[in-house]
């Protein structure tokens, strides 16, 4: 188990296998139009492995909790803007 608590292993080889699984469950669930999401399967793969890293605690303390937050609030937006252009 002390494999998956290796800083190496959570800062470069989760985020790595939970975005290649969200893309793949993605691409799987909506075929072709999974491609489009595919940044939305990199983000949350981003937003979950930055919680694993620091550990869940409420209210954040450190700057390094933090970045999960922020990290959704930029998704929020990016995802806002999106819905918008494609109205156009």
């Amino acid at each position: 188990m002390a494999f998956f608590h290796h800083p190496a292993f959570q800062s470069l080889v989760l985020p790595v296998l939970l975005a290649a699984a969200g893309v793949g469950a993605l691409r799987g669930m909506l075929g072709a139009a999974g491609v489009r999401w595919a940044p939305a399967a990199a983000v949350l793969a981003l937003l979950l492995a930055l919680a694993v890293l620091p550990g869940f605690e409420w209210p954040t303390r450190a700057a390094a909790q933090k970045l999960p937050w922020i990290n959704v609030a930029a998704r929020l937006l990016a995802l806002d803007l999106a819905t918008l252009h494609a109205g156009r």
